[in-house]
């Protein structure tokens, strides 16, 4: 479980990570990494309001 606005970040952007996370409810975007990672992912999780009107 997890409140609204929450925040996640990971450096997979695989299609089953990218996956997991709307289907918990999270949009995210791909933002550049840093150091030696080439890019990575950041989600917020969407309000209960938005997650109702998409049912």
């Amino acid at each position: 479980l997890s409140a609204a606005d929450a925040t996640a970040a990971t450096y997979s952007v695989a299609g089953v990570v990218k996956r997991g996370l709307e289907s918990a409810g999270f949009a995210y975007e791909r933002a550049a990494g840093f150091g030696r990672k080439k890019e990575m992912l950041a989600a917020v999780r969407k309000s209960a309001d938005t997650l109702r009107n998409q049912l």
